[in-house]
């Protein structure tokens, strides 16, 4: 069974709006990502949540104080108001940042009312007795979760019963998620800031007590921000560009306007939209409370610090006051609003003016004592620019960061920050918005060179490039010269701020042994094998000297060349005659005749016998003895003819296209089919090949210009004709295709490594062209990611991509009776051979950082579908009817995945080879940019996996 896709609570769809509001970045600004229809007309954007009589919240007992005492200042409750428990806070993954595209952060300039939009037939849609708590939190999961905006979208909410809620993350001037007029692709978040009625206001009244609120907080909107509430003004709108019937998000500026109201409703933006009210009268009572709200400066209680807030600034005001006064004496013994009755209409009278305190300045206003959340919502007149590794401290959220290279990276351990010399009690406490100054970039990690170990397996690592090191064995920490009391014990969620990197191994000429008794030199990361105590001796080793290793840690390494006799060394095969002299670092040279070996002084009893394998490992040099004709028996007059018993069977030939080890088996991949009249030309370059019909050799070519042509009409249905490259560095080109991007036509993506075939299939009826090749190697020429792809996301991308060709490999090709296992198309994997290879320097070596490593479910390597991605969570493969992708077996392609807030995409909706099922290209990018290790983006987009290496 797949996982359950529908929870027992039933979630009610009230007027939504297919646009709804973007935020934060482009991806979540992107219209309509189901429909290819332009929209007819907008509808009051809603809210999808859980219906009202069923909304439960993490309950918080709510105050009833709307203003400070004496004042009609509103009270702002703060947002832990709701967001009341660690699940809660978890929901936040939007955070703002400076040099955002549009801006996180913008002037204020108007603000923007909606309504819940809860159907009025509903007897608690518009009920007093209704839990505001609840509604909100529910908003704030639809919005963060669902919607996958990683925060609520409006600025402030107001409850039934007048009181008022902080809403968005990130202070005075941030972005909402509130309007986005789709038809014409405008923005109107940056600079506007959104306010939600709960309720539905559209044929019905709203309650005075609610009214009353409402115009305190566009008046404290207005008079902290210096907008002219009587005014008309026209203000630039951020506008992307419309392709089609979609607005293209990866562009965009503000190259639009709007003239109307400071004040106005989301209708008055888009019309047709039932979030459409008549707000003069709010208008003009805000007006009238202007001139009160001016009066006054502000602190936070028990506090010394006066400010004044003006232009949506937070400006210091202590500075203005004599120096003989004392400050402590403005600040009110009590400073507790006043509660009022939830049915009252009238809460406060105006605010007095007695009281004024003399300084410096004519006149000082009086003085306020605020909510912390209310008055540090605004940032400060003057930003410090901290130094490098200052620790910073949200005033808000139980968050820490600590500044590095102009980014803040967050902070999950003081183990991390002890590894770099620092303490947490130096932290300096800072708003959101001084945090949102400095781009965010992930988690710190532990400094360069720490040794760390997991606390719960005992295992132990180097931190490397900012990656984990395993050191593997206790002989290896000492071969490298580590001190044990320098470890620093850690939990299993610590070391998870690194990328765990290839274990260390041994340095050149450290000497290894396993379970068995061959004895292995460690040389460039390979081990060589010391085939004979006798070389052991020569060469000056001292049996003391082995690191003994359990068998896994021996076979890390590749298994390279044996160890070479020194040079002048006498050599000889166990089953040949020929004798050689080493020379030249471990070249073989033939010694022809005994008369040159006595010439040169040689003795017969220096030649050391070592095995035909041993052998074969030193590259040849000068006359090659098989090339040499032997002497005829026969006299001059005789013929010597050739019979059958002499001709060499491709069979009995050395096989040069690899087939296992380090590259992986063999993968055959369709590059396309003929058709009658086609011919297919076949050359190679840095080699030469042959070529073979159902396994009989047909001609082996003698110079790299020569081609093979072979016609339509010449191939039998019955048969195999193989194209085979005869050497390591041969390359065969299909002189007669053509694959030219459209970027560049000069490129013609002909060239494959391996072996090529053409075949027929009885199946689709076709004579198809297969490239047979090691799936390491073919891997390389999957055209799929980019140069300049964050590392991490390479990795990511070459381990899914190994994974889903293995996968249908292991059942015998993704389409069952085809001479091939994949075809080279974007419906299975694009690829384009060597010369992509060649060209795309990242992706290759991505793919060798990963060799062999593959994700498995439940032991079983999966099908790692992927995509370039569109705005919204992942799609189930069950749901969109891919055949036999329903069992429990395909849990990890159920969907419901969602991207960071941030991500961009290159297309607006899921359809064709952007099927959006598995992991998604975009979203995963975005991953890696901010942090996130190959690993982790894996398992995020692949619930319930691990990683495994095959070989």
């Amino acid at each position: 069974m797949m996982a359950a896709r529908l929870t027992t609570t039933s979630f009610l769809i009230i007027s939504l709006s297919l646009a709804f509001f973007p935020f934060g970045v482009a991806a979540q600004e992107t219209i309509n990502p189901t429909s290819t229809e332009p929209l007819e007309g907008d509808v009051d954007e809603g809210e999808v949540i859980i219906p009202i009589e069923e909304a439960t919240g993490e309950h918080t007992e709510v105050p009833s104080y709307l203003v400070y005492e004496n004042s009609d200042i509103p009270i702002v409750l703060p947002r832990s108001t709701w967001e009341n428990s660690e699940s809660l806070e978890k929901l936040l993954r939007w955070l703002p940042e400076s040099g955002h595209e549009p801006p996180d952060y913008h002037p204020l300039e108007r603000i923007v009312v909606h309504d819940l939009g809860c159907p009025t037939t509903s007897s608690t849609c518009n009920n007093d007795d209704t839990d505001p708590v609840a509604i909100i939190q529910s908003i704030y999961r639809f919005h963060s979760v669902t919607r996958g905006w990683g925060d609520i979208g409006y600025n402030y909410i107001i409850d039934r019963k007048g009181r008022i809620y902080e809403g968005r993350y990130g202070g005075n001037g941030v972005r909402g998620a509130h309007v986005y007029h789709d038809r014409n692709c405008e923005n109107y978040n940056a600079g506007s800031v959104g306010i939600m009625l709960i309720g539905n206001y559209s044929s019905s009244p709203i309650p005075e007590v609610m009214q009353r609120s409402l115009e305190r907080l566009v008046a404290w909107i207005a008079t902290t921000n210096t907008l002219d509430l009587s005014a008309t003004v026209t203000t630039a709108i951020w506008k992307n560009p419309k392709v089609g019937s979609f607005c293209d998000v990866s562009g965009g500026g503000f190259n639009s306007s709007f003239t109307g109201p400071v004040l106005l409703s989301h209708g008055d933006i888009e019309q047709g939209n039932s979030d459409i009210f008549d707000l003069s009268q709010i208008n003009r009572n805000a007006l009238l409370l202007l001139e009160g709200a001016s009066l006054y400066v502000y602190n936070i209680e028990n506090e010394v610090d006066i400010y004044q807030i003006k232009d949506g600034m937070r400006i210091s005001y202590s500075d203005e006051i004599a120096a003989e006064e004392d400050l402590n004496s403005l600040i009110p013994e009590e400073s507790i609003p006043i509660e009022t009755s939830p049915t009252s209409t009238v809460e406060t009278l105006p605010t007095s003016t007695e009281g004024v305190i003399e300084g410096n300045t004519p006149q000082l206003p009086e003085l306020l004592a605020i909510n912390e959340n209310q008055l540090l919502a605004f940032p400060a007149e003057i930003v410090p620019d901290y130094a490098e590794n200052t620790i910073l401290r949200s005033l808000t959220r139980s968050l820490t960061f600590l500044i590095e290279n102009g980014v803040r990276k967050k902070i999950i351990s003081s183990a991390i920050l002890d590894s770099r010399g620092l303490n947490l009690a130096s932290a300096i406490s800072v708003t959101d918005r001084e945090l949102a100054s400095y781009p965010y970039r992930g988690l710190l990690g532990f400094s360069e060179g720490s040794l760390v170990a997991d606390q719960n397996t005992g295992s132990v690592y180097v931190v490397e490039e900012n990656m984990l090191r395993h050191i593997t064995s206790a002989a290896l920490f000492n071969t490298l010269n580590f001190i044990w009391n320098y470890i620093n014990p850690v939990s299993s969620e610590e070391l998870k701020v690194h990328t765990v990197g290839d274990p260390l191994l041994f340095p050149d000429g450290i000497l290894i042994t396993g379970s068995d008794p061959r004895v292995w030199l460690v040389d460039n990361q390979d081990r060589r094998h010391i085939a004979s105590a006798r070389l052991f001796g020569v060469l000056g080793f001292r049996w003391d000297e082995i690191q003994q290793l359990e068998d896994y840690e021996v076979e890390r390494y590749d298994e390279g060349l044996f160890v070479f006799w020194p040079d002048g060394t006498l050599i000889r095969g166990e089953e040949t005659e020929e004798v050689y002299l080493v020379k030249d670092g471990g070249n073989k040279e033939w010694i022809p005749s005994a008369e040159e070996f006595i010439t040169q002084g040689y003795k017969w009893e220096n030649i050391v016998v070592i095995t035909q394998e041993e052998l074969t490992d030193y590259p040849l040099v000068g006359i090659n003895p098989a090339m040499v004709p032997e002497e005829p028996e026969a006299t001059p007059e005789e013929v010597v003819e050739e019979t059958p018993e002499d001709v060499v069977s491709p069979a009995e030939e050395e096989q040069t296209v690899p087939g296992a080890g380090n590259l992986g088996p063999n993968i055959r991949i369709a590059l396309y089919s003929l058709s009658p009249g086609d011919q297919i030309i076949i050359g190679s370059v840095g080699g030469t090949f042959r070529v073979l019909h159902n396994g009989n050799l047909i001609l082996g070519t003698s110079s790299p210009d020569e081609e093979f042509v072979i016609r339509y009409n010449e191939l039998n249905p019955l048969g195999v004709v193989r194209f085979e490259p005869m050497g390591e560095g041969t390359i065969l080109e299909i002189v007669s295709y053509e694959d030219r991007p459209s970027w560049n036509l000069t490129i013609n993506d002909n060239l494959f490594r391996g072996a090529i075939e053409i075949e027929y299939s009885q199946k689709s009826q076709k004579f198809w062209v297969v490239n047979e090749l090691p799936i390491e190697e073919y891997l390389k020429g999957v055209a799929e990611t980019l140069n300049g792809d964050p590392p991490e996301y390479g990795k990511a991308f070459a381990i899914a991509s190994r994974s889903y060709a293995l996968y249908h490999l292991n059942r015998g090709g993704k389409r069952e009776g085809e001479p091939y296992h994949l075809n080279n198309t974007s419906s299975d994997q694009v690829y384009k051979g060597y010369g992509f290879e060649q060209r795309a320097y990242d992706p290759v070596a991505y793919i060798e950082l990963t060799t062999g490593q593959v994700a498995t479910y439940n032991g079983e390597i999966i099908v790692a579908a992927y995509s370039s991605g569109a705005p919204g969570v992942t799609l189930s493969a069950c749901d969109l009817g891919w055949t036999g992708f329903c069992g429990a077996e395909f849990d990890y392609l159920d969907g419901g995945v969602s991207d960071p807030v941030e991500t961009e995409y290159g297309y607006t909706s899921c359809g064709g080879a952007n099927h959006c099922v598995g992991i998604d290209a975009a979203g995963a990018r975005e991953m890696a940019s901010l942090g996130k290790t190959y690993e982790e983006i894996l398992k995020w987009y692949y619930p319930g996996i691990n990683l495994e290496k095959k070989w």
